[in-house]
């Protein structure tokens, strides 16, 4: 089994020995992970019962359980589970076969030397696992840290990171030594493998700094990409209190007045840190005792779901009665009383659920549609079960249960579709398909008529009037009063342009859109622009978020961008027109472009054509281009040290040669603007957040 050169069969022997003997230990104490899953804390237990889950050398140890009860502490629930943890024998590894495993191959890891191994990935992992489950027994701790450094650049960042952290944990007096000889290097290392510009040690705070270039198109990945760093670099140098990350980015005009938050600013101390250091041991622990809890087949998983399904359209129509008899003073008691025995009989259903076959697989990869359902069931069915445990306070008109149960029964019904159209795609072409479209219709009806009563109930607190089956026109009616009250006030508009107002808005989520089309608006006009601000100002005492502006062209088509504008936008625009010598609070969005959707056009009467996005085809190439020279413009700036001089060429070449191909997708005509700036960037002309928001507005608002 054991091959220098090819260690990964010795890898995966360990990882299935490992998840063997967790199984044996759930086996034993079955019955105590099954009381736990009753009480809907098996994933608590099995973390809580981890035997990693402790870091002796920096006192970290994971609590999640007390730390719940200490927030929730009149939970009887989360007492019973922390009496039941105690109870579950600890998991003893010097008794398993895991341990005896790695004291062997221990011994026979011993018998090669470092030099000797060429598949360093698997070793370090291998060492890693051997460490973790006996500490005493360190294949690093006798390989000197030079000859590790030797073979840098044979090994990936997290591979020389492993070996810098187990050297720490087994050699510490060898490992500092090294460090305080080799800092700056190990530092220049770690900045090139991570494609930093900067890492420099704060002594007076006791922390780590890592500064990072961040596109304008991945800021998306900001948390991702400050993680991954910290994760790295902490494991290399587990000596600092905190570790801190901040990314340069290009400072985008439009968006200038829009809160972003800094998803890339990071300032973890070592505690938070540490924890994550474990995972492959966790995972492989969790995973084995939850695929005890997995359906055996895919329908029975999917028959689970509609059953649940089924009984939240029955529980709708329960709670409409309950919403009915809640108006009347003598009823309303036994109403509340009901709404309580619904949600009893709700959880009782939901903790029968089991996951998908395969999904806790510790061997396996994630399965698709797994993924792609966890959002639908956080999205519905974790608002209706929010929902049932709030509908009390609802009918007793209690303000923040109220608030929070039309919060999710807004969010609910608004991903009804979601749901429906995954279960469409997995039943497809089977025999589930016509349950399916029927329970869809049910739902379509029963779910919405909950949430246009809750509505009628919040909105009514002395009409007794409730009727489940004329509670629609009510609703209808208060839709349409909204969207008037917008179209008059946006009505001075017409005077000057070509509006079109919709017969409808729309949702994303819980979010509440309001679209209107102009023809002959000129978007570079200041006073256009204001007048358009000043019009639209009904929305502050509308139900909706956002104004949405789409544009018809002088053919009838419509532009396939809009803007979007919040309403907390207008509400800036009013502070500032009201006082004009006051200091204005200042303003964290502003209107920013969006795409022209289906939903949008989907609002108006009549049917409507969007321009072809091949037309703007060329100015998405050019922005990117652009984006490409900040990026160039700023590794040139950054990386100028001569320590940084193979990387810094390296990293320009990998810009220059992206903006080339990229300009190879123009023609001639659409390559005039652009072709100019990059000769003279390439020349040593600085592409600042100036230049490229010049370059943007002039895509914007003009065309190439």
């Amino acid at each position: 089994m054991w091959d220098e050169n090819d260690l990964s069969g010795c890898l995966r022997a360990v990882k299935g020995l490992f998840s063997g003997d967790v199984l044996q230990y759930y086996r034993d104490n079955k019955v105590f992970f099954d009381d736990a899953n009753a009480h809907f804390g098996l994933e608590l237990i099995a973390m809580e019962k981890c035997p990693f889950k402790t870091f002796d050398k920096f006192g970290v140890s994971v609590q999640t359980l007390d730390n719940l009860q200490k927030i929730h502490s009149d939970s009887l629930n989360g007492k019973y589970l922390q009496r039941l943890r105690d109870k579950i024998p600890d998991c003893d590894l010097p008794q398993m076969f895991i341990f005896g495993f790695c004291s062997t191959l221990y011994q026979r890891a011993k018998t090669v030397s470092f030099e000797q191994v060429t598949d360093l990935e698997s070793y370090s992992q291998i060492a890693e696992w051997i460490y973790d489950i006996t500490s005493e027994l360190s294949l690093v701790a006798e390989i000197p840290l030079n000859e590790v450094w030797k073979k840098s650049d044979r090994m990936s960042l997290e591979c020389m990171a492993r070996l810098m952290y187990l050297s720490f944990c087994s050699n510490q007096t060898a490992y500092r030594a090294y460090i305080s000889q080799n800092m700056d290097e190990i530092l220049t290392y770690y900045k090139h493998m991570t494609k930093s510009h900067s890492v420099y040690v704060d002594e007076t705070s006791d922390a780590i700094h890592v500064e990072y270039i961040l596109s304008l198109s991945e800021i998306g990945n900001a948390n991702e990409e400050s993680v991954s760093r910290i994760k790295q670099l902490c494991r290399m140098l587990p000596i600092f209190k905190k570790y801190c990350t901040d990314a340069l980015k290009p400072e985008i005009e439009m968006l200038k007045n829009y809160f972003v938050p800094d998803d890339a600013h990071k300032e973890m101390p070592i505690e938070n840190v540490v924890i994550m250091f474990h995972q492959h041991l966790t995972s492989l622990w969790n995973k084995t005792i939850l695929s005890n809890y997995e359906f055996e087949m895919v329908t029975d998983w999917i028959e689970y779901w509609f059953n649940l399904r089924s009984h939240i359209c029955t529980m709708a129509n329960d709670y409409c009665e309950c919403l009915t008899k809640a108006e009347s003073p003598k009823l309303k008691e036994s109403a509340i009383r009901k709404s309580i025995c619904i949600y009893s009989e709700y959880q009782k259903l939901i903790n029968n659920e089991r996951k998908y076959p395969g999904e806790e697989n510790p061997f396996e990869e994630d399965v698709p549609c797994v993924r792609k359902f966890q959002g639908i069931k956080r999205k519905y069915f974790w608002s209706i079960t929010n929902f049932t445990g709030q509908f009390p306070g609802l009918l007793k008109r209690d303000p923040k249960n109220a608030k929070l149960a039309m919060f999710n029964i807004l969010a609910a019904q608004r991903a009804l579709s979601d749901v429906q159209q995954f279960f469409d795609e997995i039943v497809f072409d089977t025999p589930l398909k016509t349950k399916h479209l029927q329970l869809c219709e049910l739902e379509k009806v029963n779910v919405s008529r909950l949430m246009m009563g809750c509505y009628y109930y919040y909105d009514n607190p002395m009409n007794k009037g409730f009727n489940k089956y004329t509670i629609d026109g009510w609703y209808k009616a208060r839709c349409t009063k909204e969207r008037q009250k917008i179209q008059e006030g946006l009505s001075d508009l017409t005077e000057f342009y070509s509006v079109i107002f919709p017969e409808n808005n729309y949702y994303a989520g819980i979010l509440n859109y309001y679209p209107i089309i102009i023809g002959g608006f000129d978007k570079s006009s200041e006073d256009a622009w204001n007048a358009l601000l000043i019009s639209g100002m009904q929305i502050l005492n509308s139900k909706f978020d956002y104004l949405e502006v789409l544009f018809k062209t002088n053919q009838g088509e419509i532009e396939n961008v809009a803007y979007r504008i919040p309403k907390q936008f207008f509400a800036y625009v009013k502070n500032a027109l009201e006082s004009p010598s006051a200091e204005v609070q200042e303003n964290r969005t502003s209107i920013y472009p969006v795409e022209v959707t289906p939903q949008m056009l989907g609002c108006f009467s009549q049917k409507y054509i969007v321009e072809k996005a091949e037309d703007n085809l060329a100015k998405s190439i050019i922005s990117e281009i652009g984006e490409y020279l900040w990026d160039y413009s700023m590794c040139r700036k950054l990386l100028a040290g001569p320590e940084d001089s193979d990387y810094g060429i390296e990293q320009l070449d990998f810009y220059r040669m992206a903006i080339n191909e990229k300009m190879a997708l123009l023609d001639l005509d659409e390559s005039k603007c652009i072709e100019p700036v990059c000769l003279k960037v390439f020349s040593g002309s600085d592409f600042s957040s100036e230049e490229y928001n010049s370059l943007l507005n002039t895509l914007i608002f003009n065309n190439v």
